[in-house]
C-alpha cells in the first residue's frame, strides 16, 4: 500500500509514473469488481445478437477506458475488415472505430450526452493512431427527448434518415454521429433493442424466443435479456408461458443451461455444508460430485462468490 501522505514534491519522474500506474491499476481492479448495470448487460446482449454473424471481422469492446484519468465508453465496435459492410440500418455508417453510448429509458438524452460522446471520440483519437475520419459516434436510447430533438432540428443539426428511428447529427462535429431511438425501429431484427424499453411488447419477446430457437449460439444473449425483463416486467414472462405451450417449451430450452447450473450449484453447496458439519469427508464430497478435491474446493469457492 502506498502512503497517502507521501510528499509528492520529493518524488522523481520515474517514481511519479510508477505511482500513477499503481493507482490506475487499483482503480481498474475496483471498477472490475463492481456489478454492471443490468440495462447495459442486456444492451450488450442485443448488440451481440446483431453482430455475432460478422465473426472476426469486428470486435466488441465493453466499457473501454480512454485515457489515464478515463471516462469509459459504454461500447466500442472495431471493424477490422474494411470489405465487410454491416447490413443493419443502425450499423451501416460504421467505420473502423465506432463508439456507442447507451442510455436506458430512465437516463437523460440531451446536449450533455451528445458532447460527452463527442468527447469520448476525441479522447480515443488523441490516444490512438486514428483520425476523425476513422471514427463514428452512435447514441442509443428507447425514446426521444422531444425538447432536445426540437432544438437540434431548429438549428438544422438533425437529419431524419430513411429508416425510422435513425437520425444523423450534423453541424456539431466533423465526426459521423447518429442517434438511434430503439422504440421506433421496425422489423423483427431489432426486437432485442425494442425489448430494452420500459414497456416492451409481447411480440418482441416472442421474436427473441424464435431467435434462440433458430440459433442456439444466441441463447445466452436472449437469456440475458429475459433475465433483465423478468426483473422489470415479470407479468410479461408469465403471460408468454401461459398463452402458448410451444413458447413455454422454447423458453424452458433457453433457460435449460441456467437451470442445470443452479442445480449443480445447489449440490455443491449441500456437499460443502455436509463437509463443514463433519458429516462427510472432503474426499467423499468430491467423489460424490465426480470431482477431484482441488476441483471441489474451487467449485465451492465459486458458488460462495456467486451467492
Amino acid at each position: 500500500m502506498i502512503d497517502n501522505h507521501l510528499d509528492l514534491s520529493k518524488l522523481t519522474e520515474a517514481e511519479k509514473a510508477e505511482l500513477i500506474k499503481y493507482h490506475v491499476d487499483a482503480l481498474r481492479r475496483l471498477r472490475a469488481s463492481m456489478l454492471r448495470s443490468d440495462w447495459h448487460a442486456a444492451f450488450e446482449a442485443a448488440l451481440r445478437i446483431s453482430t455475432d454473424k460478422y465473426g472476426e471481422a469486428i470486435r466488441l469492446i465493453v466499457e473501454e477506458e480512454l485515457g489515464i484519468e478515463p471516462p469509459r465508453a459504454d461500447f466500442i465496435v472495431l471493424l477490422h475488415d474494411p470489405e465487410v459492410r454491416m447490413e443493419e440500418a443502425i450499423f451501416t455508417h460504421f467505420k473502423s472505430v465506432n463508439i456507442l453510448e447507451y442510455k436506458n429509458p430512465n437516463d437523460d438524452l440531451n446536449e450533455s450526452v451528445l458532447w460527452k460522446a463527442i468527447g469520448y471520440a476525441g479522447l480515443y483519437i488523441s490516444n490512438r493512431n486514428v483520425t476523425g475520419d476513422d471514427v463514428t459516434i452512435t447514441i442509443f436510447r428507447a425514446r426521444r427527448n422531444e425538447e432536445f430533438f426540437s432544438r437540434l432540428s431548429m438549428r438544422g443539426q438533425l437529419q431524419e434518415m430513411e429508416v425510422p428511428g435513425v437520425y444523423r447529427v450534423v453541424g456539431v462535429t466533423e465526426i459521423e454521429a447518429r442517434i438511434v431511438i430503439t422504440d421506433d425501429l421496425k422489423g423483427e431484427q431489432y426486437a432485442a433493442y425494442r425489448a430494452l424499453s420500459d414497456k416492451p411488447s409481447l411480440e418482441d419477446l416472442k421474436a427473441l424466443v424464435r431467435v434462440a430457437e433458430r440459433d442456439e449460439t444466441k441463447r445466452a444473449y436472449v437469456r440475458t435479456i429475459f433475465n433483465h425483463t423478468a426483473k422489470k416486467h415479470p407479468e410479461l414472462i408469465e403471460e408468454i408461458r401461459r398463452e402458448d405451450k410451444t413458447m413455454n417449451e422454447a423458453m424452458l430450452a433457453i433457460f435449460k443451461d441456467e437451470i442445470e447450473q443452479k442445480r449443480t450449484e445447489g449440490r455443491i453447496q449441500m456437499c460443502a455444508e455436509m463437509v463443514e458439519k463433519g458429516l462427510v469427508t472432503i474426499d467423499q464430497a468430491a467423489s460424490a460430485l465426480n470431482m477431484t478435491v482441488p476441483e471441489f474446493k474451487a467449485a465451492v469457492e465459486s458458488v460462495r462468490v456467486i451467492a
